[in-house]
């Protein structure tokens, strides 16, 4: 299958530790690029593929914010591109229908046999985690990572997060990441209204959705 994103056989050898970074993305955001670096930092990583979902199981009901497939990972892969540690897989796009987790793991676990996976999610996701298809299996297959923005997660509640998301006594790990006020759904009410979106995402990212005349109705 064509993919987005192509590593060479070489490549592939030297990837040690992978980190997985999925959601919708929608569009991509200066604040994901940070919780990717951040994610690269922490866990020492050679590689962070953000992966966007196709549907999420948990707005599958609800699709009528979402922007076809190829041009949010067209976005990402402008926002990404000047980094070497970030790629974009476009694996769950183009497989279509519903993107579960557990799925896109185990592809991972088979073409990159010799790789420590990592699986970052938000503090939000963590809370309910638990409601994930195979939530275990995902944790067993790679290290469950959780970002841990100021004000997500109450500090008191951690303990008793890592502990009851703990698999085979691994317990997640904790990415401290800023907390930024910028989401993907205040950026598109901002374009359907005609606002200003400067700042909150790359200017690739604006002008590609200037051109294409994404989220304007």
């Amino acid at each position: 299958m064509l993919r987005f994103t192509q590593v060479g056989e070489v490549e592939i050898e030297s990837l040690q530790r992978i980190g997985i970074f999925g959601g919708s993305f929608n569009p991509v955001h200066h604040a994901h690029l940070i919780v990717g670096d951040r994610f690269a930092e922490a866990m020492r990583l050679d590689r962070v593929f953000f992966i966007p979902a196709a549907v999420s199981p948990f707005k599958a009901s609800d699709q009528s914010a979402a922007t076809e497939g190829m041009a949010r990972v067209a976005m990402l892969q402008l926002a990404t591109k000047d980094n070497p540690l970030f790629a974009v897989d476009s694996w769950e796009v183009e497989r279509e229908g519903v993107s579960f987790t557990i799925t896109t793991i185990k592809q991972y676990v088979v073409k990159y046999p010799q790789a420590d996976l990592f699986f970052l999610i938000g503090g939000d996701q963590a809370l309910s985690f638990n409601r994930w298809k195979e939530w275990q299996s995902i944790a067993a297959l790679a290290q469950l990572c959780i970002a841990d923005r100021p004000g997500t997660v109450a500090p008191a509640r951690w303990t008793q997060l890592l502990t009851s998301l703990s698999v085979q006594e691994r317990q997640p790990e904790r990415i401290r990441v800023p907390r930024l006020e910028i989401s993907s759904t205040d950026i598109r009410h901002r374009l359907r209204e005609g606002r200003s979106v400067r700042y909150l995402l790359p200017p690739a990212v604006e002008e590609y959705i200037r051109i294409h005349n994404l989220y304007r109705s």
